[in-house]
């Protein structure tokens, strides 16, 4: 194998959010069709974590992404491995090192989920995490809307503050930090949850009732960033990967509550869903699309900015 076809952090940096959208709204359409092959991820137990596969393709592609979750006091985030093989020849066609790419496939589906259910006049984006999370889910919305504000809170003053800073160059948009969760989502037309945070960290009465609101942090029963009285107020429930909550079980903050038989597939909605007609809230829940990461990676492969 051509080392051109590895790709590291560094490479995957200069990918285009634009590039990894289409590939990645393509397997997801294909998934709800029943094209493609997106199983619920699959857990390897160890001592002191765990390996994690999500493992998925479409009729030319397939591939996995691999992560681990050791604990360890040196321990400075996931190390992840993507593979992806052209069915049609069996070949190898490339391989990413790295969080970058995942951190890209997430946010570019949790675009995919603001353009499809998001009012196309939504002007105020509101986003609660300055992590690197947050920063795709921000390169993302600001590629399918126009916003005219896009504000960010978290906890610590210097991170939001910075935070502004580089994602109003990256993002060419006006990302602004604001002193309370309540001043960065009240008013907003989009609101983006992208914290580890185990207790809700909005109250539901700050939301437009005809916002969009994306969560991607703890969906648990025992431990939720989202309060689930929100999602009883949603005329529309989607996830990227339902099958993935569905494992999920008893675990799932939603599971037992009237709104699980709710939850649909967004790739169901994404050919003709008219966000302007739903005339109420819609809340999208980041599940994890397995074979999603396969084709951004295939993607990728295809930029020049990501070759050696």
């Amino acid at each position: 194998m051509d080392i051109s076809q590895v790709l590291t952090d560094a490479q995957i940096e200069q990918v285009p959010m634009g590039s990894i959208m289409p590939a990645v709204r393509e397997h997801l359409i294909a998934d709800a069709q029943g094209k493609a092959v997106s199983p619920a991820r699959h857990h390897v137990s160890f001592e002191n974590g765990q390996i994690v596969f999500t493992i998925g393709g479409s009729q030319s592609l397939a591939g996995f992404r691999a992560y681990e979750t050791f604990s360890s006091p040196d321990r400075s985030g996931e190390d992840q491995i993507v593979a992806v093989w052209d069915r049609e020849n069996c070949r190898l066609k490339g391989i990413a090192i790295g969080s970058r790419l995942g951190e890209l496939r997430t946010g570019a589906l949790g675009g995919i989920a603001i353009d499809v259910l998001a009012s196309r006049t939504a002007g105020i984006c509101g986003v609660i995490g300055a992590g690197k999370q947050a920063e795709t889910q921000v390169l993302a919305a600001t590629t399918v809307r126009q916003f005219e504000a896009v504000r960010v809170f978290s906890r610590d003053p210097v991170s939001r503050a910075a935070f502004a800073d580089k994602m109003s160059a990256a993002a060419a948009a006006n990302v602004m930090p604001v002193a309370t969760a309540r001043d960065c989502v009240e008013g907003a037309d989009v609101v983006i949850l992208a914290t580890n945070s185990k207790a809700p960290v909005i109250a539901a009465d700050w939301i437009l009732p005809t916002a969009h609101v994306t969560t991607l942090g703890p969906k648990a029963r025992l431990g939720h960033e989202l309060p689930v009285e929100l999602a009883a107020r949603a005329a529309v429930i989607a996830s990227d990967s339902p099958q993935q909550i569905a494992a999920h079980g008893a675990q799932h903050m939603l599971h037992g509550t009237r709104d699980w038989d709710r939850i649909v597939h967004l790739g169901d909605l994404a050919p003709a869903f008219d966000p302007d007609a739903a005339r109420g809230m819609t809340l999208y829940l980041s599940a994890g699309l397995a074979g999603s990461e396969v084709a951004a990676l295939d993607a990728a492969l295809g930029e020049p900015g990501a070759a050696v």
